[in-house]
C-alpha cells in the first residue's frame, strides 16, 4: 500500500512539474488518464492532496522559503551564500537573467506548480460521478468541501508569495485544457480578491483544529488576517483592520490553541506531542519513511564550526553543537540588539553564543556511548562583530570570520538514529510552519492601525511575558516596535520580506539596520513607490525565460530591471 501511495503521489508531482517549467511558463499538458482513476473517489482525492502537500513541503528545500527572508533588516547572505543566494548579497546583482542559478525563477515555477496541482483537485472535485464515500448526501457534501477547501487554501497560500514577490502576476483559477503562451499579468487587487474568497471558503469548510499536518480554519483565518492588513494599508481603509482583528479573534478565542509556557518547546514538540501553539505543523520523518524531506533550515542558518575551531575532531564538534550548518544566511547585528539581555529568546538556549566539546570525548559515537559528563567551552561567538564599517564587511567576505557569528538554535538537529550523520547539513525534524504567537502579533498590528493602542500593547505583552521580556506600556507601541517584536519572536521563521513590503517599511528598515546589504540603489529600491502603496518597488524580476516563452502576448517586466 505504501508503494502505491508513493507512486500515485509522485505521479501527481511529476505531472505538474513537467507541465510548468521555465521553458513552458504556466503550461499544462492536456488532461491525463491518471486522474480519471485517481480522482473518482474520496480516497483518491486524499492521495492527490498528499501529493499536493509534498509539493508544498518543497518550501523548506532549496532556499525557496529563504528567498523571502534574506536581504532585509534582520538577515543577509553570508560569506558561504551559495550560487542561488549570492545575488542577494548585492541588490545590483539581481537581474531577470542571472549567470548563476535563478532562485526567483525556481520559486516562481514551484508556486505555479502548487497552484496548478490545486486547480486540478478543485476542478475534478466538481465531477458529479465522484464517490465521496459518505453514506449520505450531507456527509458526501462535507467530504467534497473538505477536499476543495484544502486545495483552495494552498492555492491562496501560493498567491500570497507570488503577489508579494512579483506584484501583478497571471491569475489561474481553472485547470487548463492544454498549453498556453498568451498569459497576461493580473492586477494585484484582483488576485487578492481571489485569495480572500479561497481563504474564506477554507474558514467555512475546515475545522479550527485538525490532524497534524493539515492546514485548517485557523491557518486560513491567520492568512486572511494578514491579507486584510495588507489591503487595509494599501487602500488606507480602516474597515479592513476591523476584519483583520475579527479573523485573529476567531483563532485566539477558539479555545483550540494556547502559547506554550516554554518558548523553546515550539521547536522540540509536534502537535501530537503537546505543541498547543502550532496552527500548522509541517510533518517530517526519518529518511526511510515515505514523505520525509531533508529540510535546509539548519544548513541555511547554522554555522560551520570547524571552519573556525581547528583543533577538534569535526564530527564530535558537530554532534555536541546541534549539527553542522553552512551559515548561508546570517542574522544582522541590529536584530541581535533588539533583544533585552534577559529575554529568553536571546538566551544561550536559543542563540548560539559558544561552542562546547567533551573533556573526554567518546569515540566512536554510538547510541550507547555519546554522553560525557563534562564539557569545555572552546569558542565564543561574536554577537557584535559588525558595524557600519566597510573594513569589517570586507574582512568577513574575504575569509571565514562570518562563521564566528552567533545564530538561532531553533533549527538544531542531529540524526537521532545514526550519530555518524552529524556532518549532514540536512535535517529531518518537523517544522512549526505557523504559530499562535504570530497571530497575536498580527492582531497587535490590526489594533494599532485601528487606534486601539492599549489593546495592541496587551497582545505584545502576551508574547513578551512568555520570554521574560519587560512588559511595555501603550505609549511605547508604534510600528517600529511591532516590527522589532516580530523579529524577536519569529527570527528565521517569518518571511520577513513579505512583512516589510506590506507595511511599507522595506527600504527604510533594510537600509537603516542592515549595513551588510549592498546595492540598495536609488532607482530600483528606494525611489520607486513600495508595493504596499500601490507601486512596484522592491519586487523581484520576472524571469526572462518566462517572458521569452510567452510568445503570443507581452508579459511585461517589473520596472527597474
Amino acid at each position: 500500500m505504501k508503494n502505491i501511495l508513493k507512486i500515485l503521489s509522485i505521479s501527481i508531482i511529476l505531472f505538474v512539474a513537467i507541465s510548468c517549467n521555465e521553458d513552458e511558463f504556466l503550461q499544462e499538458n492536456p488532461k491525463d488518464k491518471v486522474y480519471v482513476t485517481l480522482y473518482s473517489s474520496y480516497s483518491g482525492f486524499k492521495v492527490g492532496l498528499n501529493g499536493l502537500y509534498a509539493l508544498v513541503r518543497d518550501q523548506y528545500q532549496g532556499y525557496w522559503e529563504q528567498l523571502f527572508m534574506v536581504s532585509t533588516d534582520n538577515a543577509w547572505v553570508s560569506t558561504a551564500g551559495s550560487g542561488e543566494l549570492a545575488p542577494f548579497r548585492n541588490y545590483s546583482d539581481l537581474a531577470p537573467a542571472m549567470a548563476k542559478k535563478n532562485l526567483p525563477g525556481s520559486v516562481m515555477t514551484w508556486l505555479y506548480q502548487v497552484i496548478n496541482a490545486s486547480n486540478v483537485i478543485i476542478s475534478r472535485a466538481q465531477n458529479p460521478g465522484v464517490n465521496w464515500e459518505g453514506g449520505s448526501d450531507a456527509i458526501n457534501e462535507a467530504n467534497k468541501n473538505f477536499v476543495i477547501a484544502q486545495a483552495r487554501l494552498l492555492r491562496a497560500y501560493a498567491y500570497r508569495f507570488l503577489t508579494n514577490g512579483w506584484g501583478d502576476i497571471p491569475l489561474v483559477l481553472d485547470e487548463p485544457e492544454g498549453p498556453r503562451d498568451d498569459w497576461s499579468r493580473t492586477p494585484v487587487a484582483d488576485v487578492r480578491q481571489a485569495m480572500e474568497e479561497d481563504f474564506l471558503f477554507a474558514v467555512n469548510h475546515l475545522p479550527m483544529k485538525d490532524v497534524q499536518g493539515i492546514p485548517n480554519a485557523a491557518v486560513a483565518c491567520h492568512y486572511l488576517l494578514e491579507l486584510y492588513l495588507t489591503i487595509g494599508y494599501a487602500k488606507k481603509d480602516n474597515s479592513f483592520y476591523v476584519k483583520a482583528e475579527t479573523m485573529a479573534d476567531n483563532v485566539i478565542n477558539s479555545g483550540k490553541y494556547s502559547l506554550l509556557t516554554n518558548f523553546s518547546d515550539n521547536f522540540k514538540k509536534d502537535v501530537n506531542g503537546g505543541n498547543t501553539e502550532c496552527l500548522w505543523f509541517t510533518n517530517n520523518a526519518y529518511s526511510d519513511v515515505i514523505g520525509s524531506f531533508g529540510g535546509e533550515n539548519k544548513k541555511a542558518w547554522h554555522s560551520y564550526p570547524d571552519k573556525i575551531i581547528k583543533n577538534k575532531e569535526p564530527y564530535t564538534l558537530y554532534f555536541y553543537n546541534g549539527g553542522r550548518g553552512q551559515l548561508r544566511i546570517a542574522v544582522s547585528d541590529s536584530a541581535w540588539r533588539w533583544y533585552e539581555a534577559n529575554d529568553f529568546r536571546f538566551s544561550k538556549e536559543m542563540v548560539k553564543k559558544f561552542y562546547i566539546y567533551p573533556k573526554n570525548p567518546a569515540r566512536p559515537l554510538t547510541l550507547t556511548n555519546w554522553a560525557p559528563a563534562e564539557f569545555d567551552t572552546v569558542f565564543y561567538t561574536n554577537v557584535s562583530f559588525f558595524t557600519n564599517s566597510k573594513a569589517n564587511w570586507d574582512d568577513a567576505i574575504s575569509g571565514n570570520l562570518a562563521y564566528s557569528l552567533p545564530y538561532t538554535r531553533k533549527w538544531e538537529y542531529v540524526d537521532p538514529l545514526v550519530l555518524a550523520n552529524s556532518s549532514s547539513t540536512s535535517s529531518l525534524q518537523g517544522i512549526p510552519s505557523l504559530r499562535l504567537a504570530d497571530t497575536y502579533l498580527l492582531r497587535a498590528e490590526a489594533r494599532f492601525r485601528n487606534g486601539n493602542i492599549s489593546g495592541a500593547a496587551s497582545d505584545l505583552n502576551v508574547v513578551r511575558k512568555r520570554s521574560s521580556a519587560s512588559l511595555i506600556s501603550a505609549s511605547a507601541v508604534d510600528m517600529d516596535f511591532i516590527l522589532d517584536e516580530r523579529s524577536r519572536e519569529l527570527l528565521c521563521e517569518e518571511q520577513r520580506r513579505i512583512t516589510l513590503l506590506r507595511t511599507g517599511t522595506f527600504y527604510e528598515r533594510t537600509s537603516k539596520y542592515n549595513p551588510q546589504m549592498r546595492g540598495i540603489n536609488a532607482y530600483r529600491l528606494l525611489k520607486m513607490r513600495p508595493v504596499a502603496e500601490g507601486g512596484t518597488g522592491g519586487l523581484f524580476p520576472i524571469p526572462q525565460v518566462f517572458i521569452d516563452a510567452n510568445t503570443a502576448a507581452v508579459l511585461p517586466q517589473n520596472p527597474g530591471y
